[in-house]
């Protein structure tokens, strides 16, 4: 950290603010640095290590990271320090001081993405991302956009809104989960495309069963036909590893708060460069900045500590290394679908396609009550998602790379005996 005075404060672009955990995290990885991330993955003394990064709860079981994560201890404490400096001198801090760091989180960001800078816009979650472009892509009516019922419930009721106040026509595919088949998905979009659509909704991995969806294969075959595609990435980034020209899509948002376990209320907007200029962005924005991207970030007084906080989750992640990430939350879901399918029958709305299937398992139990269950499990201290959607009605379980082998046991000795 470097500091020049009262008003001197940044958090460097690699490293960590002083910290004996950061210091810690650095010990381990290098006395682990031999270890294949598979092998690492069912190391419980290494990630039990990792754990003592976090602030966790001694009492609950948290299995919904799925909706929010925890930050890393330094990244919290840089959140904190940020603030503090902030409310010595607000005006003077936030924009003579923190406004100028502020593109230094949007380079590393870009950087994650493999895009230009000049095409990342800091946002505060994944619906603000996405509804820049859901209400801000010119459309006329009968305009189509194709969109899907398992979309994120915000965002679907946001193109619904589009549609009541344009009169423009959502196409909607139906996806009965699990689907195991990614060519099924597939024809599903490109049936519904025709010359009147307009754009492309798809969601890269399932809100409510963790399905990797089959995104660069749909998105080129709707290019072809010139359509747009707009990626919901809230899943995604930070969880798996692509570029953005992978997907082949125009538009894209995140939320940083779920995987990559940035400070809460963070979020990122990709517009492709050749785009920026034809969208109008949700709050109004000088026309000096038509063709940039900064257009996208003006929404007045802010919060700015959140988004240099940033530097550090990215710091984090990449110290640890995405494969690790990946591998640990990959054995994490093998070890509790095992371990559950022993003495109890339920039935699987994830897909057991691994290659499309992330860390996040959706299930009903077969001879249980699962509202009570879940009922139960939130007494028990035990927190989890439940989910209601189409012909899902079960049980949303989430694990993080924090998660340990004990608190998976605690849920399924619960459910066993329950």
């Amino acid at each position: 950290m470097k500091m020049a005075g009262l008003l001197g404060v940044s958090i460097p672009v690699q490293g960590f603010l002083p910290n004996t955990r950061s210091n810690s995290l650095d010990a381990l990885l290098v006395e682990h640095d031999d270890f294949s991330s598979n092998e690492l993955a069912s190391k419980e003394e290494f990630w039990r290590e990792i754990r003592e990064q976090f602030g966790l709860s001694g009492e609950w079981v948290n299995l919904n990271n799925g909706g929010v994560s925890p930050s890393p201890i330094v990244v919290q404490e840089a959140v904190e320090l940020l603030n503090r400096k902030t409310n010595e001198i607000p005006s003077r801090f936030l924009w003579s001081t923190l406004i100028k760091q502020r593109d230094e989180t949007r380079k590393v960001l870009a950087n994650l993405l493999s895009a230009h800078p000049t095409e990342v816009a800091i946002q505060r979650n994944a619906t603000e991302a996405l509804e820049n472009i859901v209400f801000g892509l010119p459309l006329e009516q009968g305009d189509e956009v194709i969109v899907s019922e398992r979309d994120y419930p915000s965002i679907v009721n946001a193109w619904k809104q589009r549609a009541r106040r344009d009169k423009i026509e959502l196409k909607w595919v139906s996806l009965d989960f699990p689907i195991d088949n990614p060519n099924k998905i597939i024809r599903k979009y490109k049936r519904l495309m025709s010359p009147k659509t307009k754009l492309v909704h798809i969601t890269h991995i399932n809100n409510y069963n963790g399905q990797i969806m089959p995104v660069a294969e749909i998105a080129k075959i709707a290019k072809s036909k010139g359509i747009e595609v707009l990626v919901d990435a809230a899943h995604s980034f930070g969880n798996l590893d692509f570029k953005v020209q992978d997907l082949h899509c125009d538009y894209l948002g995140t939320s940083l708060h779920k995987w990559l376990m940035a400070p809460i209320g963070t979020g990122l907007l990709y517009v492709r460069q050749s785009k920026i200029q034809k969208i109008w962005p949700l709050f109004a924005h000088p026309p000096k900045h038509d063709d940039k991207i900064e257009k996208f970030e003006h929404l007045g007084t802010r919060a700015l500590g959140l988004e240099i906080a940033i530097i550090q989750a990215t710091t984090f992640q990449e110290k640890l290394g995405l494969d690790k990430k990946w591998a640990r939350l990959q054995y994490l879901k093998d070890y509790l679908l095992e371990e559950l399918q022993k003495q109890n029958r339920f039935k699987l709305y994830s897909t057991s396609n691994p290659k499309y299937a992330s860390g996040i398992i959706t299930l009903e139990f077969k001879d249980k009550n699962n509202i009570r269950l879940y009922q139960a499990l939130t007494q028990e201290k035990i927190h989890l998602g439940r989910i209601t959607n189409g012909n899902i009605n079960g049980l949303r379980i989430s694990p993080h790379i924090y998660t340990s082998i004990e608190e998976l046991d605690r849920f399924i000795a619960f459910v066993n005996d329950f």
